[in-house]
């Protein structure tokens, strides 16, 4: 049809598209096909890990995986992990609704769901700040910046960038490194 625009499920299409179409109908749409991309594909999977995870436990002796998780990492039990989150919770809770308040003025106070979040915050970005993400990519081309990243990771981290040809992409601008 005529003025309409397919969107895929690609990050490239999907985030712009998130924080862009004015239509929340829309964004509810693909954030929902989104979400459950792979999902048939992916439930077996998951299903299995969460088996193989439960097994493993079980032959560590331990009451879940999640309790061996926290005994091989910083957190060592489920009480300290416990503790750390106490200390948490208050500025969190307290950031968390500052956040809200800001999404619900954005909103003139209706719900706001999460196909919401992205196009609200780039409206907040854009009335408090004056940013338009879309204006400030043209004073950064692609090449300049990719150079300057490669180039700063190359001397911090001592990698080694070499182009790919041949690769096939999704798209024929883009390009892949090795």
């Amino acid at each position: 049809e005529p003025g309409t625009l397919r969107v895929s499920l690609d990050y490239p299409d999907y985030v712009p598209f998130m924080q862009q179409a004015h239509r929340r109908d829309l964004r509810e749409q693909l954030a929902f096909r989104f979400s459950n991309k792979a999902r048939e594909e992916n439930l077996p999977i998951l299903e299995d890990a969460f088996e193989l995870r439960r097994r493993m436990a079980a032959l560590l002796d331990q009451p879940s995986w999640a309790d061996h998780a926290l005994e091989v990492k910083m957190a060592g039990t489920l009480d300290r992990l416990d503790d750390f989150y106490d200390d948490l919770i208050g500025p969190l809770q307290a950031k968390a609704a500052e956040d809200n308040r800001d999404l619900l003025d954005a909103h003139d106070h209706q719900s706001v769901e999460r196909w919401d979040v992205q196009y609200l915050h780039t409206r907040i970005r854009e009335q408090r700040f004056g940013i338009d993400e879309q204006e400030v990519s043209e004073y950064f081309p692609l090449t300049p910046v990719l150079e300057g990243l490669f180039a700063i990771t190359q001397d911090v981290f001592g990698l080694t960038y070499r182009q790919l040809h041949d690769t096939a992409t999704w798209h024929e601008e883009v390009t892949t490194w090795e």
